[in-house]
């Protein structure tokens, strides 16, 4: 794995990047945000969560999708200067620039009913009442719900397995497959372990 990861920091650069990223992917509640906020701690990582790109700030949010040219410009802008960074999240087309610069795909799953129950706790602790029936928010909160549950037997377009999987397999950079039932301490350790001499805090 030393000698990918390796080959991967000498792989053709991007004049914009750093060649140190790490992205964290996985279905909808597999824990990409938990996990990059962890690293981003404990590294000294910029963390970056690939939907506040892909998506217009609006109220209620999720309602509107920048053009691509306007996501990429914005991660561009977010990722330039930064020493090291971590993407959590599934990049389409639109961040495709960003895997010339990527040490290490960390590829997170969960059992379905783990994921669901996570993506259920945090929409009530951030919308409340709005997304219980007969509030403002209830109806896309089913639909999300009935969305990411559909992760593991989903059509291969998209966010799904099949889809995830098939990527997984065009890239040189290594992947660190992880079940984020363990704790995250445990799963900040195996990324820290697989980095080696690149987990250190940038100087």
């Amino acid at each position: 794995m030393a000698g990918r990861r390796e080959g991967c920091l000498r792989a053709r650069g991007h004049p914009h990047l750093t060649p140190t990223g790490l992205l964290l992917l996985g279905a909808a509640g597999s824990g990409t945000s938990t996990l990059g906020r962890a690293v981003s701690d404990e590294l000294g990582w910029r963390h970056l969560e690939l939907d506040d790109f892909l998506w217009v700030a609006t109220d209620p949010p999720y309602t509107t999708r920048n053009p691509p040219e306007r996501r990429a410009q914005l991660l561009r802008e977010a990722i330039d200067g930064a020493p090291a960074w971590v993407l959590s999240g599934s990049p389409g087309s639109w961040a495709e620039f960003v895997v010339p610069s990527l040490v290490l795909v960390v590829f997170l799953r969960a059992p379905t009913d783990v994921r669901i129950a996570r993506i259920a706790r945090r929409e009530a602790k951030r919308y409340g009442a709005a997304i219980e029936p007969g509030g403002a928010l209830h109806d896309t909160h089913a639909a999300f719900l009935a969305w990411a549950a559909q992760y593991d037997d989903g059509p291969p377009e998209g966010r799904s397995l099949r889809e995830h999987e098939r990527w997984l397999g065009t890239l040189t950079a290594p992947v660190l497959p992880l079940d984020t039932t363990e704790p995250v301490a445990t799963l900040l350790r195996a990324v820290h372990d697989t980095l080696g001499p690149l987990g250190r805090r940038p100087k």
